[in-house]
């Protein structure tokens, strides 16, 4: 039996990053969607469904904490894993994001190859109860 195409959705306002994440998903044989904010992000997300959202922390429109919040708020997304990336290193807003329901908080830079690696995992895992 064939095994399903991992679909994986990118959430970042900086067009390289996307770029840079795009490539490395798609050897990696994922399925890739890109957003340019939160809000776009979410519809993306409420739409699509994808088994794994990576996304910044800092957008326009829309910051991956309240995006986080959202998609945690939709019973149907909630087998969705979330991994936040952001530049800042502050404990408080790596909280945030887990406390707004992120899987994983991952420090910028970080290399796209152990962004893939830790999606891969994180798929296989059981979300945890509410």
């Amino acid at each position: 039996m064939a095994q399903k195409i991992k679909t994986v959705l990118l959430v970042d306002d900086e067009e390289d990053i996307l770029e840079m994440l795009s490539y490395n998903f798609r050897k990696s044989g994922f399925h890739v969607l890109l957003a340019n904010n939160g809000q776009e992000g979410y519809r993306l997300a409420y739409n699509e469904i994808p088994d794994v959202i990576v996304t910044d922390l800092w957008m326009p429109e829309m910051d991956g904490i309240l995006m986080c919040k959202l998609i945690r708020d939709q019973i149907q997304l909630d087998v969705s894993r979330i991994i936040v990336l952001s530049a800042d290193s502050d404990d408080f807003k790596a909280i945030s994001a887990l406390r707004a329901g992120a899987d994983e908080y991952l420090s910028k830079p970080v290399s796209p190859s152990v962004i893939v690696h830790l999606a891969q995992k994180i798929i296989s895992l059981d979300r945890p109860e509410k």
